[in-house]
């Protein structure tokens, strides 16, 4: 009795020892060689629309204080809405619901380790009165019991819930339904959590580093006229990206500049990020343009912001979104403007590949760069293309005609001195 009593008594004060070193164990038995489902795929323009349809139509801030909401998605649209934030890390999932369970398999890709490239998930659900509870978890080759898989995900929401204005979250999600091919959630809204989360989302130094290349962007566009060209406006921040790679992450330092000039030349507010963003030094608006046109800049700006936050996939994605959403009523599609979300795009690919793939651009975009190294020469594109046009010279984006005109496009990227 007594040497079970010391056992009993070990076990307690090493529990904490053990769970983290089985949470270790477990995550690097996740790795494997090949993934579950595939991280190799591209978003459709028609997939992105209805994506951000559904996060547009199911947006629980425009719900009042204190409402109960219900949200009922397929399995078909619960699928495209995970793989579309998945994609921000290279991700994929597929989905399956029936009346009282749900499974779900899942891969993120990572950089290379010996143990392979992929970290991935099985899981499966089962209704109950509150939350779901698993059915069955598996991290790569090692299943998970569902009594520790159920006590860690309690134990991380009471911790979760313990956290200052947090505390509304636990009445958040009031009951999940699972169905035949489809999931319905009820929720009652609390509007202060978003505020905490968006507080949360960004770490210190991240927040940081944003604010350093707002007041250097400020500095930039407050001493330029009302007009400027791209270049203009990138070169100086990227010059003051190359200063401050001895002490810094040059990678997270090209993150933060491309998301500072992607916001300025939308109008947007960073403030959506870090709600410190009201006090930061305000740059004044000014007409920036490539080639003669001002939309361009905006083309290969945000496009460069969506590839360092949101991977090149989902950014080539949006921008073709973009083109394809045109010819249906807005200005046309334009192989231009496909040009400069592919550019910019590009541009934000190399900016966080690596590091010396960081410090390399930074060089280059600190010396004598020209309108065309950023955007290529956009002559002869076909633009302007109604739906109805695009079908009868095209046919379908994908077709031969189409991919000749987009490997004039990447020929011209590639042509670059800051692409190649």
């Amino acid at each position: 009795m007594k040497r079970l009593f010391k056992l009993f008594f070990w076990l307690i004060i090493l529990s904490p020892f053990i769970i983290a070193g089985a949470v270790v164990t477990s995550v690097v038995a996740s790795i494997e060689h090949k993934p579950l489902v595939s991280t190799q795929f591209s978003l459709t323009p028609a997939q992105v629309k209805r994506a951000k349809n559904l996060a547009r139509q199911h947006d629980p801030r425009k719900a009042k204080e204190g409402d109960i909401k219900s949200v009922s998605l397929s399995e078909k649209d619960l699928t495209l809405l995970t793989v579309y934030l998945l994609n921000v890390i290279d991700g994929s999932a597929a989905i399956f619901v029936q009346s009282g369970w749900m499974d779900m398999v899942a891969s993120v890709k990572i950089p290379k380790t010996p143990l392979g490239q992929y970290l991935n998930f099985k899981v499966g659900l089962r209704e109950t009165d509150t939350l779901p509870r698993f059915r069955y978890l598996e991290l790569g080759k090692i299943p998970v019991p569902n009594l520790i898989a159920d006590f860690v995900l309690e134990k991380s929401l009471d911790h979760l819930y313990s956290q200052p204005g947090y505390e509304d979250a636990k009445d958040v999600i009031q009951k999940i339904t699972l169905a035949d091919q489809r999931l319905d959630v009820t929720y009652k809204w609390h509007g202060d959590i978003i505020k905490v989360v968006r507080s949360t989302l960004i770490s210190g130094a991240d927040q940081e580093r944003l604010r350093v290349f707002q007041h250097e962007l400020a500095n930039i566009v407050n001493r330029l006229g009302r007009r400027a060209s791209l270049e203009a406006i990138v070169q100086p921040v990227f010059v003051f990206a190359q200063q401050r790679a001895a002490g810094s992450d040059p990678v997270e330092d090209n993150r933060a500049a491309l998301v500072v000039l992607s916001a300025y030349i939308n109008g947007r507010n960073l403030e959506r990020l870090a709600p410190a963003v009201k006090n930061w030094k305000k740059a004044k608006r000014v007409k920036v343009k490539s080639h003669g046109r001002n939309d361009l800049p905006k083309h290969f700006l945000t496009s460069a912001g969506l590839a360092v936050t949101s991977g090149t996939t989902l950014s080539q994605a949006i921008g073709l979104f973009k083109e394809v959403d045109d010819s249906q009523g807005g200005n046309g599609f334009s192989f231009t403007d496909l040009l400069a979300d592919n550019a910019g795009t590009r541009l934000g690919e190399i900016a966080v590949a690596s590091s010396s793939s960081a410090k390399s651009l930074q060089r280059k975009l600190a010396g004598t760069i020209t309108e065309t190294d950023l955007i290529p020469q956009i002559r002869d594109l076909p633009e302007g293309l109604t739906e109805r046009e695009f079908k009868r010279k095209y046919g379908k984006i994908g077709s031969p005609a189409y991919e000749k005109v987009v490997q004039v496009i990447e020929k011209r990227i590639s042509a670059s001195q800051l692409y190649n």
